[in-house]
């Protein structure tokens, strides 16, 4: 290896857009960074928060700390001291899906680079590239493994079922309904897929209904009925996974 006027350098740029995350980094001493961009199969962003950063040998130093700005999170490596020793190390960050953690690793053998990404929720998925040479770059992938879907559905007993049910508007903010709201009987139906929150609001002559639900990162899913008739009361349930959940409401008459 020649290291005349070079470096071993390590770095990475996190790019956060929805659910792929993209990592590229810093060629050389004297080098631009490498900028890349990734695209997304919904829309919406990931809120990652730094947690922890670590390097097993102290040769290893931090060129530049693991640092946001807006979507973008970088950091950079560099041996301390004299230029053949190992780069190794690890960022870890929190997000409402579980940790996520990348892994590096740049000895000063040629070809010998290595990374990884380990992530706490199973519904995460992670791959990661490395270049060889003693300037490497990386780069890391984050996806959702599937895009979660509620099946949503609502029993109107007792006088709430005799009430005409009108459609007034159904909306979901990052994600979509795949199936439209329908009555059926004294059923409402619809399915959505994605995370976001939304609603669906019917009109009954004798106030307007309103079932919401929220689908986050997090999958902790949650659902809420407003109703303006007083004799009215509505009620709901929801499941919660990286799959599919099923959200029933229920509306009935007070007494």
């Amino acid at each position: 290896m020649d290291y005349k006027g070079k470096t071993t350098v390590l770095s990475a740029i996190l790019v956060l857009i929805g659910m792929i995350f993209l990592v590229p980094a810093i060629s050389e001493k004297v080098a631009a960074t490498t900028d890349a961009t990734a695209s997304t199969l919904q829309a919406g962003k990931m809120q990652l928060t730094f947690l922890e950063k670590r390097t097993p040998y102290k040769d290893t130093c931090w060129r530049q700390e693991p640092t946001q700005k807006g979507d973008i999170v970088k950091w950079s490596t560099k041996p301390c001291g004299l230029l053949d020793k190992y780069e190794e190390g690890f960022v870890k960050y929190s997000s409402p899906s579980g940790d996520v953690t990348f892994y590096f690793y740049n000895p000063p053998k040629i070809g010998g680079n290595t990374c990884s990404v380990t992530t706490q929720n199973p519904a995460l998925g992670g791959v990661c590239r490395i270049t060889s040479g003693n300037a490497a770059t990386v780069s890391y992938q984050i996806f959702f493994k599937s895009v979660p879907e509620i099946n949503a559905f609502v029993r109107l007993q007792g006088s709430a079922a005799k009430l005409t049910y009108t459609l007034l508007g159904a909306q979901m903010n990052g994600g979509k309904f795949k199936v439209q709201p329908s009555q059926k009987g004294d059923q409402i139906a619809w399915t959505t897929q994605g995370f976001g929150d939304g609603s669906v609001k019917y009109g009954t002559g004798a106030g307007d209904v309103t079932f919401s639900f929220t689908s986050p990162h997090s999958y902790a899913n949650t659902c809420k009925v407003t109703v303006q008739n007083p004799a009215l009361r509505g009620t709901c349930g929801i499941t919660t996974g990286p799959q599919r959940a099923t959200a029933a409401y229920n509306l009935q008459p007070l007494k």
